[in-house]
């Protein structure tokens, strides 16, 4: 007997026999697509090595594959009647245990390191949005430990969910610094949302710092750009492409210019104010030999313009 998956998304039933290789995952190119705000593009893997064997892994996903209750952090050999759970989808493994042909190790072996490669890149037109604490090295060398790791777990959550309410995700957190994307198929959506989240940043940084008691207050600065990248690269099913280094100088840039948010030319036109146009400048940063055409802003400034388009 064959083995399948009994899978329940949102109340919904279905099975799927399993072959050799099943990717599971948000995106269509997965042979099982499996919606839902918590589950990955790439999510995981299922592979049959051997006869009779099939074995999990996850293919860094966000927010993790699970057998029984238990983290996939290697690959996981499954057992009839595992539960496998992927955000809000659980999954069954049905497999009957009398069919089921003892694995000779000295048969063919398939490297397992092989199957992490099979996880399939996608190429979309996205915002991100690069944010980080100025300055944070050095004030957290002169502040307690206990309290420093008090805010960082903090502040860490609060912003994913930040993101998550406006409609991206984090890709990733590098120290004290973010990396979110907006992957909507209406760019101009997503380039909205995206400045709307950075617009109420700080105040989210304000409010985590005073609930831990910070002595004094953080300052956040916020790159935003559009562009086309590789998303789902690698084990880490992270995004790759130039606008990802646009957007880490824009952020880096802020500290020059003097302002909170830079917005780079391919994310504010879309936005429908032509009255701001007087307010766009060239910059150079580092690495481009080109100018960028961007947009400067001040939180103030960022929050009164969320204002008034949701207004019109």
């Amino acid at each position: 007997m064959s083995a399948y998956l009994e899978i329940v998304v949102n109340g919904k039933r279905h099975t799927h026999m399993c072959g050799n290789v099943e990717t599971l995952g948000r995106d269509h190119s997965n042979s099982i697509q499996v919606d839902g705000s918590l589950v990955s593009r790439n999510h995981a893997l299922i592979r049959k090595l051997g006869p009779s064997q099939y074995y999990v892994l996850d293919v860094g996903s966000r927010n993790g594959s699970y057998i029984n209750g238990r983290r996939v952090l290697t690959p996981s050999l499954m057992e009839n009647g595992d539960r496998i759970t992927l955000g809000n989808c659980e999954i069954t493994f049905i497999h009957d245990s009398e069919s089921t042909e003892i694995f000779n190790s000295g048969e063919t072996q398939v490297d397992m390191g092989e199957t992490l490669t099979m996880s399939s890149t996608d190429i979309k037109t996205v915002t991100i949005l690069v944010a980080d604490i100025r300055n944070f090295t050095t004030f957290s060398e002169v502040t307690d430990v206990k309290m420093m790791s008090r805010f960082m777990a903090n502040w860490i959550s609060s912003l994913q969910n930040h993101v998550r309410q406006y409609g991206g995700y984090v890709d990733k957190f590098i120290g004290d610094c973010v990396l979110a994307i907006w992957e909507q198929d209406d760019v101009s959506k997503g380039a909205f949302q995206a400045i709307h989240c950075a617009s109420e940043i700080q105040q989210i940084t304000d409010d985590v710092s005073a609930d831990c008691q910070l002595p004094e207050k953080l300052q956040v600065g916020c790159g935003i750009t559009t562009g086309t990248v590789a998303l789902g690269v690698g084990q880490d099913n992270t995004v790759m492409g130039d606008p990802v280094n646009i957007a880490f100088r824009l952020e880096a840039a802020t500290r020059i210019e003097k302002c909170n948010l830079i917005i780079h030319e391919p994310t504010y036109q879309h936005l429908p104010t032509p009255e701001l146009f007087h307010q766009i400048e060239d910059i150079y940063v580092k690495g481009k030999k080109n100018s960028l055409q961007v947009l400067k802003l001040s939180y103030y400034d960022s929050q009164q313009l969320m204002r008034n388009l949701s207004n019109n």
